[in-house]
């Protein structure tokens, strides 16, 4: 009786390979059996290898050689990407062999020599960028990455199917032709009520907030008395006339983004007289008072930011050029859709222009 002859081994050979969060978290999910269309490398690291991935790029910037090897890895990297998922990660040569020195030289980076591809492969094997492993069976790792793949589709198809029944739960009618819908507990009903409780005594306080607030704007700040009169005044966006009869909008909110209501010295005395020459330039019409209090508000705010910031040459030059602007839409408010939102941002583009000549004369 003859016994069946042994399989031969095949002889044990060492494979490198790359170390670190170089894979997408792709494979993870779907099990991606071709070659990934990105890699990623962790700026904040969330897990401990790419935490030490980190710590190893930041090895490279104080090594004299830092910027040559970090780009011979870059190139490694696209290199063991390209690979199906078996053989991703380890350096092969064409012939799917662990690919020596030689073959790194010649084929992933064929524009260094050989001498220097031996030094940078062994720089990043030191600071274990490159491991040496044993090289797997790839049919077996070939059969892994198939039962990978059918276990990830299995796991997305019964996570859809879930999420298709818990829809129809909700909208499966009954015998009566009504809908059903899942049945609260007590506790549940007792939360939605005391969630709309706190939400309507919330609302209440604001609007309570900001009568007190619009009573001290009426009594302390009144609106200019030179204001013309309501019918031939024009609103800001140019829509129409402003209404007498119409609620005064809270103090908090304006057209030009969100500003908390204020007392006046919030604001130099300077602020607020610039905020009333722009809009007077600018023909700023309105019967609101707390409207109004809120673009000047703005404007009052802009002064200020620029006078900590800007000498008082700059200061005359930024006012003189808003005070034209103002006076170029005067007569034809109508044309903008909102001509303060308008001057707003002319007046930060002045600011702007202004700080680069600044950093142009080196004093920034």
């Amino acid at each position: 009786m003859t016994r069946p002859k042994a399989k031969a081994k095949k002889p044990t050979r060492t494979v490198r390979r790359l170390t670190g969060q170089t894979v997408t978290s792709e494979d993870e999910r779907i099990a991606t059996q071709g070659p990934v269309q990105y890699g990623q490398i962790p700026v904040t690291p969330r897990t401990e290898e790419a935490a030490v991935l980190r710590r190893q790029l930041e090895m490279l910037r104080w090594r004299p050689d830092g910027l040559e090897l970090a780009g011979a890895w870059l190139f490694l990297v696209i290199d063991v990407l390209g690979h199906d998922w078996a053989r991703r990660l380890f350096l092969l040569n064409l012939r799917h062999e662990p690919a020596s020195d030689e073959d790194v030289a010649r084929e992933i980076l064929p524009s260094r020599p050989v001498d220097d591809v031996k030094r940078i492969m062994a720089a990043l094997s030191e600071i274990g960028m490159i491991e040496e492993a044993q090289e797997p069976d790839w049919a077996d790792r070939e059969e892994e990455g198939k039962r990978r793949t059918r276990t990830a589709k299995k796991r997305a198809t019964q996570t859809k199917k879930t999420g298709q029944k818990k829809a129809t739960v909700r909208t499966r009618p009954d015998k009566s032709g009504q809908v059903q819908t899942p049945s609260r507990t007590k506790s549940e009903i007792e939360e939605n009520r005391r969630g709309r409780k706190e939400k309507r005594n919330r609302i209440e306080g604001e609007a309570e907030r900001n009568a007190r607030g619009r009573d001290h704007e009426q009594t302390d700040h009144p609106a200019p008395a030179t204001a013309p009169s309501m019918s031939s005044a024009k609103s800001d966006d140019g829509a129409g006339p402003c209404s007498r009869g119409r609620e005064a909008r809270p103090t908090s909110i304006s057209r030009l983004g969100n500003i908390v209501k204020l007392p006046r010295d919030r604001y130099s005395a300077s602020a607020w007289a610039f905020a009333d020459g722009v809009l007077l330039a600018s023909g700023y019409r309105c019967g609101d008072a707390a409207e109004r209090a809120c673009e000047r508000s703005h404007w009052a705010a802009a002064w200020d930011d620029a006078a900590a910031e800007f000498g008082p040459d700059v200061l005359a030059r930024l006012k003189t050029r808003i005070i034209e602007a103002a006076a170029g839409i005067h007569g034809r408010r109508g044309d903008y859709r909102n001509p303060e939102s308008y001057l707003l941002r002319a007046w930060q583009n002045d600011v702007k222009d202004a700080r680069r000549q600044r950093c142009a004369r080196g004093a920034g």
